[in-house]
């Protein structure tokens, strides 16, 4: 197969594998900054490999990290293979599993594997969505299937530009910066449903899949932005609020142990690269307020919702 190539968290990826949740970009000669090449047979062993973390992933599959060398890891799914990357050369290689479900494993892909280069490369990549309002970045931050896609949906209504979903990378320096991930959102149906753009599609009839809402243009941020601030989603029912959404400010050890627990590579880090986040997180922290968001679970409250949050962070 051609390799295409995509834009994808500030970098030019090539590979020879579809990622249909990204935009292609054009074939012009500037060379990829990563590159993704699936390889026939099964990884070689590697001697000196060291074990830093295993973690029960969605669907019941299961994935280890280990470290090859400096800026070089190996991630191990128990479905969709092996894929060695390097931050050095840009290279990941992949070994597909058995069986593998391809679809799943561009999830795999967009999701920890990414994740891993980045992190490889000095960045902080959080489990995250977020938009960007007047030339800078909101983050929202909550378990899966807990909202934050869609509120990062909700608030493209409210001229927001979605900024990425599912994984949100920041960029060390000042001003602290984001670059833009994945520009689609993945959506529950009912949620789908309740926005004009995917109120009349439907999901595959597979339990992990959502209804995908792509976006282009202007509805997509493009470039680096700074990061104004991190949220994190506490839902409310209904009875339970007065008001559809409210922040409180978090102090900063509150703040650091909630960029810890929303860390994308998750319980992978072990740690040593646990640490690594960490004092990442201590600086990401001390220049970008984060909050408590707590946010009505209700559909028909959440236009109000969106609109609240967005009037926050108007130029």
């Amino acid at each position: 197969m051609t390799p295409r190539r995509y834009r994808a968290f500030g970098r030019l990826v090539e590979s020879d594998h579809p990622l249909a949740e990204l935009h292609e970009a054009a074939a012009d000669g500037t060379p990829a900054e990563w590159r993704l090449v699936s390889l026939p047979g099964t990884p070689p062993e590697v001697p000196g490999a060291t074990r830093i973390g295993t973690e029960d992933v969605a669907y019941g599959a299961t994935v280890t990290l280990d470290l090859l060398g400096p800026g070089a890891y190996r991630l191990t799914y128990t479905d969709s293979g092996t894929f060695d990357l390097s931050a050095a050369s840009g290279e990941i290689r992949w070994w597909p599993g058995a069986g593998c479900d391809h679809d799943l494993a561009s999830m795999d892909i967009l999701g920890r594997v990414m994740a891993t280069m980045l992190h490889a490369e000095g960045a902080v990549t959080l489990h995250a969505s977020a938009v960007a309002i007047d030339g800078s970045a909101i983050g929202f931050m909550a378990p899966k299937f807990t909202g934050k896609s869609t509120l990062a949906a909700a608030m493209t209504y409210e001229g927001a530009q979605l900024v990425s979903d599912d994984a949100l990378a920041i960029l060390p320096g000042s001003p602290i910066r984001v670059v833009p991930g994945v520009p689609s959102v993945r959506l529950r149906q009912e949620s789908a449903a309740h926005f004009p753009r995917t109120r009349d599609l439907r999901a595959p009839d597979l339990p992990r899949w959502r209804v995908v809402d792509t976006m282009h243009g202007d509805q997509v941020a493009s470039q680096p932005l700074p990061l104004a601030a991190l949220y994190v989603i506490a839902s409310k029912a209904p009875e339970e609020a007065t008001v559809p959404v409210r922040r409180v400010a978090l102090g900063s050890i509150d703040a650091i142990i909630a960029l810890s627990h929303f860390a994308k590579m998750g319980a992978l880090l072990g740690d040593r690269e646990g640490q690594r986040h960490v004092s990442r997180v201590v600086d990401v922290v001390a220049s970008v307020p984060v909050y408590t968001l707590e946010l009505v679970r209700d559909l028909q409250q959440l236009q109000a919702a969106s609109h609240e949050i967005a009037a926050w962070h108007r130029a």
